[in-house]
């Protein structure tokens, strides 16, 4: 063990016991869990927390053969403090052991720092999420673009997927297909060229996709109830609704984000933020490691679910023409499971 990973389980040791002394303070009636459409209050430091679920992680995650099983988050490793990185990139490794085809995804902010070589080497990512890149379909964050020439550069050179695939380092953004899924990861971030061209080549890849479902990661929500992002309008998730609209009128089902530090699961929607059976279900999962935060009062609009200040990952199980969700703590619980699988839109006809 090295003397980074023995301090930082350390902290994470001395983390976890003051967790445990807070928690105590905690009423349970507190928990931050909304019906679709519904605004609440925010949540505070200590409130702001779903109440785990009865279920353990071999329950919540247990795919049959034919399932695809996609697991990660975003906002992961913090060089100045790895303890959330290490957490995450741990529940990863049981999982994986366990089921050795699921598929890894990243939300973006894979590394956090003014990008020296180290940021993407021993020291940060490649020592918490770094064992299982060959597994990982990575999108880019605009902490991966905080280099001198705002070009992702080392971001782009560290992950064995874009070594395997130069055009999809080259437009900064790709698809493939993951058994009965079709799965794309977009980038947000405004350095990598007009959100415009990345649109049209979206709508060109779902026409010619074959699977009847959709998915799609990228790092900036149009929605979120994050303190830090959820209320800028400068914000860059604001202009992904051209994303959102190719997406939805394609029959897509989910959108993954990151950057706001936070669990949320919003109800389906539209890019206008109006709940919509034809929507897209948006999950934001900014929680792999890095300092986590709190939640706007009110909460926005069709937010179903919030948790903050829990590290964690997310689930989905993905089968034929429906998926089901979990969140995973690194405490070992589970929130926020689905109570079954929901069917996938119909998918546009271009026959």
């Amino acid at each position: 063990m090295t003397r980074l990973r023995a301090i930082a389980l350390l902290a994470a040791g001395l983390a976890a016991t003051l967790a445990i002394g807070r928690c105590q303070l905690v009423p349970q009636r507190e928990i931050s869990s909304t019906p679709s459409g519904t605004r609440a209050s925010a949540v505070t430091l200590f409130s702001g927390k779903l109440a785990p679920s009865d279920l353990t992680l071999d329950q919540a995650v247990n795919p049959v053969p034919q399932d695809a099983l996609l697991l990660g988050a975003g906002d992961i490793a913090e060089c100045s403090d790895l303890t959330g990185a290490i957490q995450t990139g741990d529940l990863l490794r049981r999982l994986l052991a366990k089921y050795p085809t699921a598929q890894v995804f990243t939300a973006g902010d894979n590394a956090y720092g003014r990008f020296r070589p180290r940021e993407f080497v021993a020291e940060c990512y490649q020592s918490t999420w770094g064992t299982f890149n060959a597994q990982t379909a990575p999108a880019p964050g605009n902490h991966d673009y905080y280099n001198s020439t705002h070009d992702a550069a080392l971001y782009f050179a560290y992950f064995d997927y874009y070594k395997v695939h130069p055009a999809a380092k080259s437009r900064g953004y790709y698809s493939f297909d993951l058994k009965d899924w079709h799965i794309v990861s977009l980038n947000s971030d405004p350095h990598s060229g007009p959100l415009p061209t990345q649109a049209q080549w979206l709508d060109e890849d779902l026409k010619a996709a074959a699977k009847h479902c959709i998915l799609a990661i990228w790092h900036h929500p149009l929605f979120s109830s994050g303190d830090e992002h959820g209320a800028d309008p400068a914000d860059s998730g604001r202009a992904t609704n051209l994303l959102w609209d190719v997406l939805e009128r394609h029959g897509a089902d989910v959108v993954i984000n990151g950057h706001d530090h936070h669990y949320e699961r919003f109800a389906p929607q539209d890019s206008k933020g109006a709940p919509s059976p034809k929507g897209l279900r948006e999950f934001i999962v900014g929680t792999g490691g890095a300092e986590l935060r709190g939640l706007l009062s009110p909460l926005k609009a069709n937010s179903e679910a919030q948790l903050t200040h829990q590290f964690g990952i997310l689930a989905l199980t993905l089968r034929a023409s429906s998926y089901s969700w979990a969140f995973l703590g690194t405490d070992n619980r589970v929130y926020d499971p689905s109570s079954g699988f929901t069917e996938c839109h119909e998918k546009l006809n271009h026959n």
